[in-house]
């Protein structure tokens, strides 16, 4: 099956009506690799879901709630832990930011797994892990400061759209990201939505986010992601 892929995605993009990506690094990809030339598509981001849509409550609540106190800065971590190709960069980065700040601490909001579990009971208390309902993840990441969407260097994650991207933004998060993760690089240098982060390279400055800040970035993903 994987051995026709190529095959099969060269007949989607070449011989369709009209296509539909989720970045315009995708589309470049269709025009290198399969020769598309044509006009024949759109471009539409992964969107919001509607919990995500709604208005958030008071993020100091959410820190005592979750044991943070009013000094720390709160890196998190919300998704899946399946197929964690990309966890010894993040477990990297987030060694070296404690280390170099006793202010941070990471929330991972992922379901029980080996690895992120060693990391929390390796930490001292400053790496929490914990699992909530879907409805109540935009409340939680509302009361965090940045959140965290490093990736591997990929060709997957060169062409990607990641529904946390908007998550994050839309919880007043600004969002830590690799040099080549789509679309979505570019966003983040252009529009000053947070970091980006390469590998090896110094540390970036992270600080707690401020309220005017949050809202900055929340009703950026209302207007571009929705």
């Amino acid at each position: 099956l994987i051995a026709q892929v190529r095959q099969v995605e060269r007949e989607a993009v070449l011989d369709s009506d009209f296509r539909l990506g989720v970045s315009h690094a995708l589309v470049r990809h269709w025009h290198e690799r399969y020769g598309y030339a044509g006009e024949a598509h759109v471009v539409v981001p992964c969107t919001l879901g509607r919990a995500h849509i709604k208005e958030t409550g008071p993020p100091t609540a959410r820190q005592d709630a979750l044991g943070f106190g009013q000094e720390d800065i709160v890196l998190v971590y919300s998704g899946s832990s399946a197929g964690w190709q990309s966890f010894a960069l993040l477990e990297a980065f987030l060694e070296q930011m404690m280390r170099e700040k006793a202010q941070v601490k990471a929330l991972f909001l992922c379901r029980p797994d080996p690895q992120v579990d060693a990391l929390v009971a390796r930490s001292s208390g400053r790496v929490l892990r914990t699992w909530v309902p879907a409805a109540d993840v935009s409340d939680i990441l509302a009361g965090c400061d940045h959140g965290i969407l490093l990736r591997e260097d990929s060709l997957t994650n060169r062409v990607a759209s990641p529904t946390k991207f908007a998550e994050y933004l839309r919880a007043g998060l600004p969002v830590i990201v690799p040099e080549h993760l789509g679309d979505f690089t570019a966003l983040v240098r252009r529009d000053h939505l947070g970091t980006v982060h390469a590998a090896g390279l110094s540390l970036p400055r992270l600080d707690r986010t401020s309220s005017a800040e949050r809202r900055r970035l929340a009703s950026y993903a209302l207007r571009n992601f929705v």
